[in-house]
């Protein structure tokens, strides 16, 4: 191989070498964009999901256990993945069934509640819940506890849950 040739040779492999790092830096560069601007997209209709009626039984003195209820509306596909607040040790999302020998059987939602759009999601006593455990005080009618709800596309939404009488009964208020 002449000198001339080599040098040709590593100058071809050079402009090779330089052309696929220029394809991999476009690649990265350009490729997440259509993401993100499907991301913001879906976080701004996200952003116009609603949660009417948040509330809950009053409870008895000694009362460790008590259930929170709304209704939940999203523009999009969502997930409700969680709840928290600072009135209870522990929440749970719970879904209450009956069984084939026709007993109440509660159990956890651990991947959540599905969401889907424009279709209100009602969670009510006998049904679908948020179960509040170890409770800090008891649930006073008359009196508000913060509830954060924790969506997949939403984020983190924090309503104000009224506790109403022990013996409210949805849908029979005076």
């Amino acid at each position: 191989m002449t000198d001339t040739s080599f040098i040709s040779a590593w100058i071809a492999t050079l402009i090779g070498w330089a052309g696929i790092a220029l394809f991999a830096f476009l690649s990265l560069i350009t490729a997440p964009l259509p993401i993100r601007a499907e991301v913001l997209v879906l976080e701004e209709k996200a952003q116009n999901l609603t949660i009417e009626n948040p509330w809950a039984r009053a409870t008895p003195t000694g009362a460790r256990v008590a259930a929170a209820y709304f209704t939940i509306t999203s523009p999009i596909n969502d997930v409700l993945l969680s709840v928290t607040t600072s009135a209870a040790g522990r929440s749970e999302l719970h879904q209450t069934t009956l069984d084939t020998n026709g007993s109440m059987q509660m159990r956890e939602l651990a991947a959540g509640i599905d969401i889907p759009a424009n279709t209100a999601i009602t969670l009510a006593p006998g049904g679908t819940h948020v179960m509040l455990m170890a409770l800090e005080n008891p649930l006073k009618e008359g009196y508000e506890i913060p509830l954060t709800l924790n969506l997949k596309h939403a984020g983190k939404r924090t309503v104000r849950v009224n506790i109403k009488p022990v013996t409210y009964v949805p849908g029979l208020e005076k």
